[in-house]
């Protein structure tokens, strides 16, 4: 090819910088790097496409060669740069980039013929056009109908169009496709045919957050292309009054930062509501600067799922720069904002956005009114913080830490260690160690498999009427992934929705056959356990275990209720419940019955 886009530079992350993200912050001058990097990054990824692309034939099918486009936006680059920058750091951008070089190296597929990926580089190249009032003429694909022009909106035009033409002089912009012809309206105007970008803009004194709701971009949503879905104006209406609450929530909480937060974060690709208390977002680090989020219950939801995502985001450009790991793919690792076992990096990625997380719940806690905003703050505030606590130490002695990485990781553990004397409501305290031990017992007692020969002798001593003898050689263990395993955080839902919604919770109370209906997991023994009635909520598990005596939601359950009764025997199936659980299976395959509590009163006196 005949012209390129700028060189991309070399980067280095000053050590101030990389210790500034090793705490969990980073929010000032380490965003604006992650920008300048990202951009390289992004323009490393589309010199890798064109070379991939040059070894594949005919990739553009009824479009304009692909130099055709990248000459045009070489052109805007020469004397325009920062208007290809922008466009470059578009999130879907980098998501395009990945997948259509994947398509190209044949590694992945696609929904349609590769030039309907190829063709997002023409898109790009006329965008770049507009914005610089350069004279252009180039085609685009059209996706079941529209014909997208990233970051700026789309022409909805005659659907079994394959492709559009767009026109620029400079003054005047048209896609026409077939008999459709749409002119492109200036920034702020209507236009028959044309949908703008939904942009939302959040201020809270002199901070202020500008945001795409993006509903329209073919890669918007981090996986496979598809059309624009777009949002009903009420939908609009609502992220926009919740986005103002939740930027003025993060800005007054947290003011330095909300500066990177506004910095980087650009688009937020809507999803559904999802089940109340339990929030959907993700992010990539192919998609710098988009999150995808569910809508939101309130604004403090959104408040921390932005800074939740925000944390992701700026982990994802850093690991572009430096290593903190060998590249161990394993699953193995607990991490208590999932139910799944997980690989080194991912668990690493999950520490870092819930230490900003428990961050912004610490901070909320001196700013939070009476009553339910201040147990809400102190609620997550105790429960990350202990599970962060948790975590670190299992990442802090994995072997494929790199140098950096065990950098990365001390510093998040003092971080984290010196909130441990933050004073928390004994009640509240109380509440999220059983949450804790709950979530955490749970995943071992599904993915954790002790020793099976001593599982095995131990039955055999249980039937026999022997002494239990050595528990701890049970302790032998492998991980076994169950996929099948969901909803483990179900008890802690219902603890929240106790406060938050009393009159859900006391509907449920009254009726708890219906607790799975409203909180995916839980069951009415469950409900009986938070509302403080405990000999209910023995009965309920003990049944359950009689139905299935491998239940880990009952045998928790179980263990929890009897901690709360004081009765010292719960402790044995929090401490080792892969081992209760497996020993009652195995007592039944023999074709024996037991009663739980007194097998778990049995165990205790060997622990």
């Amino acid at each position: 090819m005949s012209e390129n886009l700028r060189t991309p530079l070399r980067h280095s992350v000053p050590w101030a910088d990389f210790d500034a993200f090793a705490h969990g912050d980073g929010d000032g001058s380490g965003a604006e790097l992650l920008s300048r990097t990202e951009l390289s990054w992004r323009k490393l990824g589309l010199a890798a496409l064109l070379r991939a692309l040059a070894t594949v034939p005919d990739p553009v099918g009824p479009l304009d060669p692909v130099d055709a486009a990248w000459r045009l936006l070489a052109r805007v680059e020469r004397y325009a740069p920062d208007v290809v920058a922008r466009l470059l750091l578009h999130p879907p951008a980098g998501i395009w980039v990945s997948h259509t070089l994947r398509r190209a190296r044949g590694s992945a597929g696609g929904d349609g013929p590769l030039w309907l990926d190829v063709g997002y580089l023409h898109a790009l190249a006329a965008v770049a056009a507009i914005r610089a009032g350069v004279d252009f003429d180039i085609r685009i694909p059209v996706r079941a109908g529209a014909a997208v022009l990233p970051g700026l909106g789309y022409a909805t035009v005659a659907p079994d169009s394959e492709y559009a033409e767009v026109r620029g002089d400079g003054n005047t912009v048209v896609v026409a496709a077939q008999a459709s012809r749409v002119t492109v309206p200036r920034s702020g105007e209507a236009s028959e045919g044309w949908q703008s970008p939904h942009e939302l803009t959040a201020a809270a004194g002199e901070s202020r957050l500008t945001i795409v709701l993006d509903d329209a971009d073919p890669y918007r949503d981090m996986r496979q292309p598809k059309p624009p879905q777009p949002l009903r104006g009420s939908d609009v209406a609502r992220w926009r009054r919740v986005l103002d609450d939740a930027w003025r929530l993060v800005a007054e909480t947290q003011p330095e930062r909300a500066v990177g937060l506004a910095r980087v974060l650009t688009s937020i690709t809507p999803l559904p509501a999802a089940e109340r208390l339990r929030p959907l977002s993700a992010s990539c680090d192919e998609a710098f600067g988009g999150i995808v989020a569910s809508e939101p219950d309130d604004a403090l939801q959104l408040a921390a799922t932005l800074i939740h995502e925000y944390q992701h985001v700026k982990l994802g450009a850093l690991l572009h720069l430096v290593r903190l790991h060998q590249g161990d793919r394993s699953r193995h690792l607990y991490a208590a904002w999932r139910d799944d076992p997980r690989p080194l990096g991912g668990v690493l990625q999950g520490c870092y956005a819930f230490v900003g997380i428990t961050s912004f719940w610490r901070a909320r806690r001196a700013r939070a009114g009476p009553d339910v905003d201040r147990w809400l703050a102190d609620f997550e505030f105790a429960l990350w913080r202990r599970q962060l606590i948790r975590v670190l130490d299992q990442v802090s002695r994995e072997p494929s830490l790199t140098e950096l990485g065990r950098s990365f990781t001390g510093h998040l553990v003092r971080a984290v260690g010196s909130w441990r004397d933050d004073p928390v409501p004994a009640a509240v305290q109380s509440q999220t160690d059983a949450a804790a031990d709950d979530h955490y017992g749970q995943w071992r007692a599904y993915h954790v498999r002790p020793s099976p020969d001593r599982v095995v002798a131990l039955a055999e001593a249980w039937v026999s009427g022997a002494p239990a003898g050595d528990v701890d050689g049970c302790r032998e263990e492998t991980i076994h992934f169950d996929p099948s395993v969901r909803s483990l955080d179900a008890r802690a839902v219902l603890m929240r929705l106790r406060v938050l919604d009393p009159g859900l919770f006391d509907a449920l109370c009254k009726d708890p056959g219906d607790a799975g209906t409203f909180v995916a997991g839980a069951v009415a023994a469950d409900v009986a356990y938070v509302r403080g009635d405990l000999p209910a909520a023995r009965q309920g598990y003990v049944r359950l275990l009689a139905i299935d005596p491998g239940d880990p939601h009952a045998w928790l359950g179980l263990g929890l209720t009897m901690s709360a009764s004081g009765d010292s025997v719960g402790g044995a199936i929090i401490r080792a419940p892969e081992v209760v659980r497996s020993l009652a299976l195995a007592i039944a395959r023999s074709g024996q019955s037991t009663d739980p509590v007194d097998l778990t009163e049995w165990l205790r006196r060997a622990c």
